[in-house]
């Protein structure tokens, strides 16, 4: 089939750089994320089972797992882990489906923190009340930094459950059966970009 393509290659570069890092350090990850490993990772996916791809695979989860759970990460260090997060999936794909409930977890936590995130800025508009920016359209993706790591964390979702199915999906109808339904409309959203991710 097709393959759609991961959101991340149409968000503006740009918002990476729209909220600043929180530290010296986590501005080093991000442009170590954004210049060095991205970029390899998206090279090494245009060949799916690379090796070298596989062999990535345990160490990368290990890096950018903890940063998509961290709820003190910024929204540009979450935004380079997405972007690097989906091409090491693609890539390393004979071996993910192991895998797939650690980083279903692990995005789910994400979609949670940015969903309250972006809840608690727009109460904070709608009262007057220190607006977080504007909420600028570019290209059909929502420019608002938080706004746009939920949209990211859903869509890298999709993606894990397409590619690593069993384990994704127990953690999927986990949620679903326990958490808040706030979490809800947001894991129909993931089943549903799931069954996309390979148009027959």
């Amino acid at each position: 089939g097709t393959r759609v393509p991961f959101i991340g290659s149409r968000v503006p570069p740009a918002l990476l750089l729209r909220s600043p890092p929180a530290s010296y350090k986590e501005d080093l990850v991000t442009a170590g994320l954004v210049g060095g490993i991205v970029p390899l990772l998206l090279h090494l996916a245009a060949s799916r089972r690379d090796p070298a791809t596989v062999e990535l695979l345990p160490r990368g989860l290990a890096a950018l797992l903890p940063v998509l759970q961290n709820r003190r990460s910024t929204c540009a260090t979450k935004t380079a882990a997405l972007f690097a997060l989906v091409p090491l999936l693609d890539g390393a794909w004979p071996v993910v489906p192991r895998h797939g409930g650690k980083v279903m977890a692990a995005l789910l936590v994400a979609v949670e923190h940015a969903r309250e995130k972006v809840a608690a800025e727009s109460r904070r508009e709608e009262s007057g009340q220190s607006p977080g920016g504007p909420v600028a359209q570019e290209g059909g993706a929502p420019a608002a930094p938080q706004a746009a790591v939920l949209l990211l964390a859903q869509q890298a979702a999709a993606w894990t459950l397409a590619l690593c199915g069993k384990r994704a999906e127990e953690v999927l109808e986990h949620v679903e059966q326990c958490a808040a339904p706030l979490l809800h409309p947001y894991c129909t959203t993931i089943r549903a970009g799931a069954k996309d991710i390979l148009v027959e």
